[in-house]
């Protein structure tokens, strides 16, 4: 959570213990959702150094939002569970081990396949987070994965969080762009808000959503909220449960083509 002004005065340490670029991803992110105002972020920014004010002061130019971003190719977004149960061991290595293994196997065969296609990366626990935003698959490759990588277990399950963070970068793009999510999760959402209803709206926009649950057995997954998560395509739910991590790396494999099989 980003500091106050308040307790960056009185809690100095901490702006030792803390990287200026990690407070100033937090920080922006604020301002952007409105959880702190302009006020606050010239505050937290006037103790960076005059490099780091440079920067703040170029992002907080108003930008042409009618320039869209451009790219030959569609948009791919993974969402990826990163609660406490996703270091379970009934999915070995771990539930986490195994997700970052399709995704990864994801990326991999979107570069060979089309890489012009540009792919960001979101995990969730109790909060949920951009891990990167849309990279090329042609020329970001080891930026995608690292991301991955970088992922740790933590916290509950705020699905309609991560969720509402896909959104906030489709509406970036133009429709022309084929938006899709890909969204692994092992349990139940227990955060506000709720999934279901940020899916529809999604989804009315024209944005295709395939579910995968995992885990010791598909009682482990809320299947039922997954189901209406789902896209359904040519009456087709695209929603699966995937028992085990070399079926799960095939799936993603074949979910980086857009088939189903």
């Amino acid at each position: 959570m980003i500091l106050s002004p308040t307790k960056w005065k009185t809690s100095q340490s901490i702006s030792i213990k803390r990287n200026n670029f990690e407070v100033f991803t937090e920080a922006f992110e604020s301002f952007n959702e409105r959880r702190i105002d302009m006020l606050d972020l010239r505050e937290i920014f006037g103790n960076f150094s005059e490099k780091s004010k440079k920067v703040f002061t170029n992002l907080m130019k108003k930008p042409d939002s009618s320039v869209k971003p451009q790219f030959d190719g569609s948009l791919e977004i993974l969402i990826l569970d990163r609660s406490g149960s996703m270091s379970e061991s009934d999915y070995p290595p771990s539930r986490l081990d195994g997700a970052k293994m399709a995704s990864k196997a994801f990326v991999k065969n979107v570069k060979k396949n089309n890489p012009e296609n540009q792919i960001a990366v979101i995990s969730f626990s109790s909060t949920a987070r951009i891990e990167c935003m849309p990279l090329s698959t042609k020329e970001e490759f080891p930026r995608i994965i690292s991301a991955i990588e970088g992922i740790s277990t933590d916290g509950f399950t705020a699905i309609g969080l991560a969720l509402k963070k896909a959104e906030s970068i489709i509406t970036k793009y133009p429709s022309s762009y084929s938006p899709r999510i890909v969204l692994l999760t092992d349990g139940l959402n227990n955060e506000a808000p709720d999934p279901i209803d940020i899916a529809v709206r999604i989804k009315e926009k024209g944005v295709q959503i395939d579910v995968i649950g995992i885990g010791g057995s598909p009682s482990d997954v809320d299947e039922d909220a997954m189901r209406k998560v789902a896209s359904v395509i040519s009456g087709v739910v695209h929603y699966w449960f995937i028992k085990d991590v070399p079926s799960l790396v095939r799936k993603f494999e074949v979910l980086a083509l857009r088939e189903i099989k």
